[in-house]
């Protein structure tokens, strides 16, 4: 859909799995902290975020439906 800028998804998935290996499975993996990243990503995501009215609201909303 482009909304989301590729590969977003993609760190949303690893930081989730270390998450849970950390959380649950006591893996102790460790997590690499970059805080520059991390700010850019938070940006990101509040734009977009911002930028969403119901008019685009509606048209993800109908593109699901079709998946």
């Amino acid at each position: 859909m482009g909304i989301v800028p590729e590969g977003y998804t993609a760190i949303l998935n690893e930081d989730k799995k270390l998450r849970i290996d950390n959380q649950y499975y006591l893996k102790n993996r460790e997590v690499a902290i970059n805080h520059n990243k991390i700010a850019e990503f938070v940006f990101t995501i509040k734009n977009i975020s911002i930028d969403l009215g119901n008019d685009k609201i509606n048209e993800i909303r109908e593109k699901l439906q079709d998946v």
